[in-house]
């Protein structure tokens, strides 16, 4: 069984179709040939070696920087402008699409804003668990269930079920050890995401069910071995192969789980609190406010139009996708001001 929307199947993951190694595919990524196959491990030493060095250098002249929280904030607020990637970046043509820089610089001065909202300053676990479980119903609604939450809480819908078993994951309560594993091992966590996402996520520890529930798995289209093979590539760039801005790198971790559709049950819930996870765990939204899934919900159409995009590997499909999911992120960063007034 798979839930994805019709509009969203069919189209080929990062480097699909690769008979032998990664990149070889036209879908997702792959179709601008920007190169995405796993880095050495002399490579990554080399690039943590450099970027160490160059941070040394930094804090060198900046003599009593750490803990200069305004001075940490004008940084982060100038970075979407000032972002040069090194042409080597395998994403960095994604960068240079028209109006990506921009968007990607406004959606993240949105979130930076709201998260000086005096609410979420004093509040954060409240107005965070508000935003966890909006976004959760409305990715549910994306998905096709029902958004509503029963009055006797007794739901008995299994996809928006599923997308609270998935949001308990990134709830304020969890997402600080959710965050650690995606840091380092991205993979156990879309595993624990697919588990919680399948009816396997209501059953007891140990049962064969929940151990197949996490991986991936075949279609007419790729094998669950060339799957896991991208979900690799794609950790490469969760775990840091990639400088791009963090907005663009959280559409990318969108698209192409909706594009590759490595699990079972509810891959587009799956993308979604990917993404939102993304978000946090780069510093982006550290705290999870903004509710981008809102946005996507009200422009559900458009939503699955620019996924089809992506997939395609067009350059305008892929500018088309990342501008409709900053456009996201800037409007959840509007619902989440609403989120902090009610409080």
């Amino acid at each position: 069984m798979n839930n994805q929307p019709e509009n969203v199947r069919g189209a080929d993951g990062i480097g699909a179709g690769a008979g032998n190694g990664v990149g070889a595919g036209k879908g997702g990524l792959a179709g601008m040939s920007l190169g995405v196959s796993s880095v050495s491990a002399k490579k990554r030493a080399e690039r943590e070696a450099a970027q160490a060095k160059a941070s040394a250098g930094g804090a060198g002249g900046a003599d009593g920087a750490s803990g200069a929280g305004g001075a940490s904030a004008a940084v982060e607020e100038s970075a979407a402008a000032t972002l040069q990637l090194d042409p080597k970046d395998p994403l960095a043509p994604l960068w240079q699409l028209d109006g990506v820089a921009h968007a990607a610089d406004v959606a993240a001065k949105a979130i930076q804003a709201v998260h000086r909202h005096k609410a979420n300053l004093r509040k954060h676990n409240v107005t965070g668990s508000e935003s966890v479980l909006r976004g959760a119903r409305a990715s549910a609604w994306l998905e096709g269930g029902e958004p509503a939450l029963p009055d006797d809480g007794n739901i008995t819908d299994p996809v928006l079920a599923a997308a609270l078993r998935v949001a308990d994951t990134i709830s304020p309560e969890s997402i600080g050890e959710t965050t650690r594993v995606w840091q380092r091992a991205p993979q156990q966590v879309l595993a624990k995401f697919a588990l919680n996402a399948s009816p396997a996520g209501e059953t007891e520890d140990g049962s064969e069910a929940r151990m197949k529930a996490g991986r991936p798995v075949g279609d007419d289209k790729l094998s669950s071995a060339m799957k896991e093979q991208r979900l690799h590539v794609l950790g490469d760039f969760i775990t840091g192969r990639s400088q791009i801005h963090a907005g663009v790198l959280s559409a990318i971790v969108h698209g192409e789980l909706l594009t590759l559709r490595p699990f079972e049950y509810h891959n587009g819930i799956i993308a979604r609190a990917a993404s939102r996870l993304t978000t946090v765990a780069t510093g982006l939204d550290p705290r999870g406010l903004a509710v981008p899934e809102v946005y996507w919900t009200r422009h559900r159409q458009e939503y699955f139009e620019a996924a089809e995009g992506f997939a395609s590997g067009s350059a305008d499909g892929l500018r088309a996708w990342i501008l409709l999911h900053l456009e996201g992120l800037k409007a959840g960063a509007v619902e989440a001001r609403g989120i902090a007034e009610a409080v």
